[in-house]
């Protein structure tokens, strides 16, 4: 989680502290950035921006003897857990794939997702002492812990590999199409965390129902379960349909399986649905963030 910083952060070299100018190319920006004269300067902080990234890295683990190890440790070990749980007590389908490292890819991608949910959360209140005292574009503080996180997960997915293929299964050219999906899970937290960033500054409850919220998203998404099993309801609804229609992310754990542990190639239509959904939640969070922008340094 991104936690305050008292001391100060380095701004580009070069760059007077102020308000920067409204470039001229900015008026050319699609209709979903509203407020591109702004989203247009982040370019100028991309320092800063990566500053906070290295700085969030670095801090998450501070003082730990494993430090980054736990970046995959963590969902291993609950991996190991829920393995345990559902082989011994509950009889784990069979899914013809080892039930653990099906467990292990849904745990790294919900892992992101948590990861990335609570760092935004944080990202605004929690440098307070620099956003009411130095000008730059706030949404930086947001994206920042959003690509953090996924720097943490593409470091873990390394790891995986090696483990995938001690289990017997072949990574196939297909993963190739990791890194759409991978698109398609960024921008969707991109766009959640610069929304809860934001709210969290005018409404404190936004963490609390956040933290509630999130329980219910993780049992809605397909971490510990596959669709592919029947999921036993009363009137023959087809429950999977409905929760991969209306969660991005059960679209996002199902289709990293597809090409990390069958190896076959992700259905194109729900790929190309996931994406879109993640670039509207993106275009939503800049245009949400920025009409609360001028108030942050105000209400903080």
């Amino acid at each position: 989680m991104t936690q305050g910083v008292n001391a100060q952060v380095a701004v580009p070299a070069g760059r007077r502290i102020g308000r920067p100018r409204v470039r001229p190319s900015a008026r050319l920006f699609p209709l979903c950035w509203p407020r591109a004269a702004q989203f247009s300067n982040h370019w100028h902080y991309r320092h800063l921006l990566l500053n906070l990234v290295v700085r969030d890295l670095r801090v998450r683990y501070r003082g730990s003897v494993l430090g980054f190890a736990w970046t995959f440790l963590n969902p291993f070990f609950m991996t190991l857990i829920f393995s345990v749980v559902f082989t011994t007590f509950l009889h784990a389908p069979d899914l013809g794939i080892p039930f653990p490292i099906f467990l292990l890819v849904g745990m790294l991608a919900w892992n992101f997702c948590a990861t990335s949910v609570a760092g935004s959360l944080a990202s605004v209140v929690g440098n307070a002492s620099i956003v009411t005292k130095v000008y730059f574009p706030r949404a930086i503080l947001p994206l920042s812990a959003v690509l953090a996180a996924g720097v943490n997960f593409v470091f873990a997915l390394l790891v995986l590999l090696p483990v995938i293929y001690a289990f017997g299964v072949h990574v196939t050219w297909v993963t190739l199409m990791f890194p759409l999906i991978l698109f398609a899970q960024l921008t969707l937290l991109l766009g959640l965390g610069l929304l809860l960033a934001g709210s969290n500054v005018f409404y404190r409850d936004t963490a609390p129902v956040t933290d509630v919220l999130m329980q219910a998203w993780f049992f809605m998404t397909p971490v510990i379960y596959d669709f592919a099993q029947p999921i036993p309801v009363a009137s023959g609804i087809d429950v999977g349909a409905i929760l991969l229609a209306i969660n991005p992310m059960a679209a996002v754990v199902l289709l990293y399986r597809q090409v990390l542990l069958y190896g076959t190639m992700p259905d194109p239509l729900l790929l190309a649905r996931t994406i879109v959904e993640g670039v509207v939640a993106l275009c939503i969070g800049l245009y949400v963030f920025h009409t609360w922008a001028e108030r942050i340094a105000d209400e903080l």
